[in-house]
């Protein structure tokens, strides 16, 4: 029974690793991927500008099912714990250099942008283990200045 359980993680890890490759050889730009959350699917984004951002899109561990989750720049995308939400780097195309972070079901509704408003960039948001709060970088572009 250990042997079947080892067999079963080590065909997972394969399919997965099968599935970003593909992702990354067949769209032709950068991307980034989260591990599967606990609702099975796997969240990942495709660069697609400049900038490295895109959209972020969600899969099953084999490969099918895939679908648009955001048609906003997004980027460094993090489930919850509990599956039920996504919150990434929100990437503001227009105006002055300006990145924030944001929240969004894990069907794609309810956008949220959790910024202040304020110029520089916060990104690179992750769930804290029991889901109650996020944490993210924050680059001050006047202060020259990076806190978490």
């Amino acid at each position: 029974m250990k042997l079947h359980g080892k067999l079963l993680r080590l065909a997972t890890a394969v399919v997965v690793a099968g599935v970003a490759l593909a992702v990354v050889l067949l769209d032709g730009g950068s991307s980034s991927a989260t591990t599967r959350g606990t609702n099975g699917l796997i969240v990942y984004q495709i660069g697609s500008d400049e900038a490295d951002t895109g959209k972020l899109y969600a899969v099953r561990p084999d490969g099918t099912g895939r679908r648009a989750i955001t048609s906003v720049h997004a980027g460094a995308p993090d489930w919850s714990p509990d599956g039920s939400r996504i919150v990434f780097s929100l990437g503001h195309g227009q105006g002055p250099l300006f990145c924030s972070v944001a929240l969004i079901n894990a069907d794609g509704t309810g956008l949220t942008d959790l910024s202040t408003g304020q110029t520089g960039c916060e990104g690179d948001p992750t769930f804290t283990p029991d889901g109650q709060r996020i944490v993210f970088g924050h680059f001050d572009d006047k202060a020259d200045t990076e806190n978490i």
